[in-house]
């Protein structure tokens, strides 16, 4: 058990250096199944930029619609579920729409549904 969880901590750490270093985190449809195998049941997509840096806008989109079906479609294929960072409405719609399971942050969301 200690094996595994350290195994998770790792590639976890790994994603988020990436995110931080590249904005990003790149991972394929390998590493989330070599992730599921370790007992990730989860991953984190960026949606949209982050919030309280310098430069960005957690506004703004990262993938375009095809590009956020694919994670997600790949990560279900994984048997993964998808979170995604979204703070802004156009980011947050695109990843409904891709089949996310929950949006996380939602800072400026309109108040008013997104009616999908």
């Amino acid at each position: 058990m200690e094996r595994r969880l350290n195994r998770i901590m790792a590639y976890s750490l790994l994603m988020l250096l990436a995110c931080f270093v590249f904005g990003v985190a790149l991972l394929g449809p390998s590493q989330w199944r070599q992730l599921a195998r370790c007992g990730v049941d989860r991953i984190k997509v960026m949606a949209t930029e982050r919030a309280g840096l310098p430069g960005t806008d957690p506004r703004i989109r990262i993938f375009n619609d095809e590009e956020l079906a694919a994670v997600v479609n790949e990560a279900h294929k994984a048997g993964l579920w998808v979170v995604a960072h979204a703070h802004g409405d156009e980011g947050a719609a695109a990843a409904v729409r891709a089949g996310v399971h929950c949006i996380e942050h939602g800072t400026y969301l309109a108040t008013t549904p997104f009616g999908l």
